[in-house]
This record gives C-alpha cells, structure tokens and sequence, in this order.
C-alpha cells in the first residue's frame, strides 16, 4: 500500500499511524483471500444470573452498571 502525503505540514510518520497502515494492509489481503486472519469463538450462556454475579462482586446496582457501563435502569429491568 503506498503511502501518499497529503500535505498535512506533519513531516513524520507516528507508530499509530504506521499500525494502522499495517492493520489496513492485512485487512485488504483478507479480503483478497491472500491471508487468514485469526477468529475467536465465543460462546455465551443462554441466560446470565447479573444479580448474583453483582452479589457475590460485593457491587451495588449503580457501581456495576459503571464498572461495566451499562445504563443503570437496563441493569435494573
């Protein structure tokens, strides 16, 4: 992938920007078919108890929809 200045007056190229590149480079050849990317499976529980997790973390309502920012009247419901 070529990279083009686009006269944005910064004369360096940043690690982030550099990581980026590289991230967009190995998305590109995955579309391609060129490169395999790793996948994950995840599987979660068809119901979770958040009550008695919340309980047993020693966590009031408030202070668990924080930690895991959730809208504290979606943990309530």
């Amino acid at each position: 992938m070529a990279v083009r200045n686009l006269n944005t007056g910064v004369g360096r190229r940043t690690k982030l920007g550099m990581e980026l590149e590289r991230s967009a480079e190995e998305i590109l050849a995955h579309l391609k078919g060129d490169a395999k990317l790793p996948t994950r499976r995840i599987v979660l529980p068809d119901e979770v108890n958040v009550k008695r997790i919340r309980t047993k973390a020693g966590m009031s309502q408030a202070e668990f929809a924080r930690a895991f920012c959730i809208n504290p009247r979606t943990l309530q419901e």
